[in-house]
């Protein structure tokens, strides 16, 4: 009895001398401690600093430092490129001379009045000149190239047109407009249409359901769906009479195909009807109109005015 207690006693403190280290080093370096019965402390494991020596340093994935070619300003005569620089533009002459340094998120198109361009930086629209002189300040939602010396410029969901020089000429009042041409725009205000002139003053009421912007010194309109023609003073050359126009343009005349009561006819920039309302079916060629009516085909040239006829 007393050997098997000796026994017990041994194996109990060669297990104490066992297992007494690890209870030390838990009760040092463990997370929590308590400090009373109702409050945990806790002690975080400090961990050496990792040090990169020079030549471990680290660089952004995909940077560059070389300046690339990102397309040519076709629009322009004077030969300038687009560049870009890790995802930012700036612009060079062809010969490689940068004129403003990749800085802007996007150049939309260059203005090819007085070599100006239009470019976007920080979600905002302005223009510049080739020596990086702001024109326009960055304060629109969107801009782009100018047409006969206006661009067209939206601020606050509205759109309208601005010079050169950064004056609004045209303040954004309205939803939609079309690039100016012959002196004239087509604007949208609501779902009607209209034109205005370069002062911003309304020549064609905005009155339309449709328009197209000018050619030739007219435009077709719509209203209450039937299509007339207007001239750039406004003047109504043909009344809204009828159910379509398409617009053609010769080497020597330019000329309208339209329908009216279901037939076709031709007429001139003047507003003349050349040929009259009364064909079953048009087709325009190159040099020659073809036209059926009743079963009988003709060919109708309109040559600077001058109208020639043949059978086919």
């Amino acid at each position: 009895m007393l050997t098997y207690c000796v026994n017990r006693i041994y194996i109990y403190l060669l297990l104490f001398t066992l297992l007494f280290p690890f209870y030390t080093l838990a009760q040092n370096t463990g997370s929590i401690s308590k400090t009373d019965s109702n409050s945990l402390e806790t002690r975080p494991i400090e961990l050496p600093p990792i040090n990169i020596s020079e030549e471990e340093e680290l660089s952004p994935t995909g940077s560059s430092d070389e300046i690339s070619i990102a397309f040519d300003f076709m629009q322009s005569s004077a030969g300038f490129r687009c560049i870009e620089l890790n995802g930012l533009y700036g612009i060079s002459t062809k010969e490689g001379e940068i004129l403003v340094a990749p800085q802007y998120d996007e150049i939309y198109k260059v203005v090819q009045e007085d070599s100006l361009f239009t470019v976007q930086k920080s979600g905002k629209w302005g223009v510049i000149n080739q020596k990086q002189e702001v024109i326009i300040p960055f304060v629109y939602d969107w801009a782009i190239s100018f047409h006969e010396g206006l661009g067209i410029i939206r601020q606050h969901h509205k759109v309208g047109f601005i010079n050169t020089k950064g004056e609004e000429v045209v303040p954004p009042i309205y939803n939609n407009v079309k690039p100016f041409s012959d002196g004239l725009a087509l604007v949208v205000q609501g779902l009607k249409m209209g034109f205005i002139n370069r002062t911003g003053e309304i020549v064609v009421p905005v009155v339309h359901e449709h328009a197209y912007p000018f050619k030739d010194s007219i435009a077709f309109v719509q209203k209450n769906k039937k299509w007339g023609v207007v001239n750039t003073v406004g003047e109504l050359l043909l009344p809204y009479a009828y159910e379509a126009f398409n617009f053609f343009r010769s080497e020597s005349t330019s000329f309208i195909v339209g329908m009216k009561n279901g037939k076709y006819g031709v007429i001139n920039i003047k507003g003349e009807i050349v040929v009259p309302f009364e064909q079953d079916r048009a087709k325009v060629h190159d040099a020659f109109i073809e036209v059926e009516n009743r079963g009988k085909i003709e060919l109708i040239k309109i040559d600077d005015g001058m109208i020639e006829r043949w059978n086919d």
